[in-house]
């Protein structure tokens, strides 16, 4: 071969050699320019008020942020807000602003802003419209919103910090345009400004360089933060397998809801990490409006049925990832309380079988609706059928895709229960299965006054015995059956770091990367 064909082979080859390298790594950026993030579930919505999924609110507090937020000992902190002073009578709390916050489009945060965020969150929140009939958000000047409440709201703070729904801030003018559906221009002041969003395959986020961060140590859902990647890149993945694929090939620089039975796996693996953290608890919520669990007894009767160990066990595998707790707030909380904990996990055929004779039930379908996208609610829900046709009723799954089950479970004519999960919350008050509105459509006098006792309460002691009135209720009404605490997996690279998983929000993004040393 001579001199001339060996270079041109030479040089053909090392092309040959970088497109190969090229395809092995899809063609991607460096991971600190374009990080990846596997996600199980695509959200309904990037509107915080439209939904109370975890995944919108795990994508959305990246572009928006609240008024306030909690911290990791639950105490309420401001992001938006740098102070507040509450009124002698304690129904107008006055918060003043942050002067140095930006929007997206460039725009600073203004009064007319907030008031009008905070307005549109006590319409349409779940919270707020739970708990703040008659109250108004106005402009005080041009530094300070006051909102004011019919009566002294103990709980007012820690509603307005409430993960679930963040009081989000947006532009006045496109909250004020919102269509019913929700708005259309996700503009707000986070670490991370909107991009694009491609259904069924990815979010882009890319970082908003004029971004100024609240002040204080990174604590909860408080405190500084900043986007330490260039876009960030929200991949829909809904099969764990995949998503375990592409973390092991590095596809995915983290991964979310990672199989529990895969979880000594990556452990053993030296390229991986994960963080394990207590999320939330999961369950089925009746239907009762109606159908035959509008029916009290039916419900109690399901509840009666069920093995919680074997649901729990279904659904994670080992009790290193679960426990039997019946409680509607941590045992660390003030508000704990172990009343009406004797209906839970009782597993007790026979009691149901006679409820559900005392019911008059005859044999109508219970339909779950279920979805694999949360591979763990599906497992608990396969169990859950099999606990129900034990007692005799007449139990079925149906097994849709996540946004289909979140717009089914909307529909009082579709089915019986339906399987989702809840956050660890600062207070039981901000459990949405207590809204009405909410699918499930909980409807109960004394729920409702327990609930107001625990938020109205004059001291410490009276909202202890409202909320051990609450849980009682809570046991004899059944809006859900609760099947214990869990905790979740997050799979990542070893070389990510500023990854956080926090109980009662989820994960946390902002501050995320690649450590090229490692």
């Amino acid at each position: 071969m001579n001199t001339r064909m060996y270079r041109r082979v030479a040089g053909l080859t090392m092309i040959l050699v970088l497109l190969l390298s090229a395809c092995t790594s899809s063609g991607r950026k460096d991971p600190n320019e374009e990080f990846h993030v596997a996600f199980n579930a695509q959200p309904p919505s990037l509107d915080p008020l439209m939904s109370t999924a975890n995944a919108t609110q795990d994508i959305a507090r990246n572009i928006f942020e609240p008024l306030v937020a909690l911290d990791a000992e639950g105490e309420v902190q401001p992001v938006i807000a740098s102070g507040w002073d509450v009124s002698d009578d304690g129904k107008k709390t006055t918060f003043e602003l942050r002067r140095d916050v930006k929007f997206h489009n460039g725009n600073k945060v203004t009064a007319e802003d907030v008031a009008a965020s905070l307005t549109r969150w006590i319409e349409l929140s779940s919270m707020g419209t739970q708990f703040f009939e008659g109250a108004t958000a106005e402009v005080v000047d041009s530094s300070h919103v006051a909102v004011t409440t019919v009566r002294p709201m103990r709980t007012l703070l820690d509603l307005l910090a409430d993960p679930g729904q963040l009081t989000a801030i947006m532009p006045a003018n496109i909250v004020n345009d919102a269509p019913v559906e929700g708005i259309t221009e996700f503009v707000g002041t986070g670490p991370f400004r909107f991009v694009e969003w491609r259904t069924d395959q990815y979010v882009e986020l890319k970082k908003f360089e004029e971004y100024q961060p609240p002040s204080g140590e990174q604590s909860g859902l408080a405190g500084h933060r900043e986007a330490r990647v260039d876009v960030m890149r929200i991949d829909f993945v809904a099969d764990p397998s995949t998503r375990l694929a592409g973390l092991q090939t590095g596809e995915y620089q983290v991964a979310t809801s990672i199989p529990y039975d895969s979880s000594e796996l990556i452990e053993r693996d030296t390229t991986l990490q994960t963080v394990v953290k207590l999320t939330g608890f999961n369950g089925a919520v009746f239907n009762k409006k109606s159908g035959p669990m509008s029916n009290q007894l039916l419900r109690q009767a399901a509840t009666a049925a069920m093995d919680i160990e074997a649901v729990q066990t279904a659904a994670y595998a080992s009790p290193k990832f679960f426990d039997l707790e019946g409680g509607l707030s941590k045992k660390s909380n003030k508000l704990y309380s172990d009343a009406g904990l004797e209906h839970f996990n009782e597993h007790d055929l026979d009691k149901a079988r006679a409820l559900m004779k005392e019911a008059g039930y005859n044999n109508e379908p219970i339909r779950i609706l279920t979805s694999r996208e949360y591979e763990d609610q599906y497992n608990s829900a396969v169990v859950v059928e099999d606990n129900l046709k034990k007692a005799g009723f007449n139990a079925s799954l149906l097994v849709t895709d996540w946004p289909t089950l979140l717009s089914t479970r909307t529909d009082e004519n579709a089915y019986e229960l339906f399987t989702t999960g809840w956050q660890v919350t600062n207070l039981p008050t901000q459990q949405v299965f207590f809204v009405k509105s909410w699918p499930g459509w909980t409807d109960d006098e004394q729920l409702t006054e327990y609930l107001n006792g625990i938020t109205f309460a004059k001291d410490d002691e009276e909202q202890k015995e409202a909320a051990r009135k609450l849980q009682e209720r809570f046991y004899e009404y059944q809006p859900i059956i609760k099947y214990g605490n869990s905790k979740e997996i997050l799979g990542a690279s070893a070389q990510v770091e500023g990854l956080r998983f926090e109980t009662g929000a989820g994960i946390l993004l902002w501050d995320v990367h690649m450590n090229e040393d490692q």
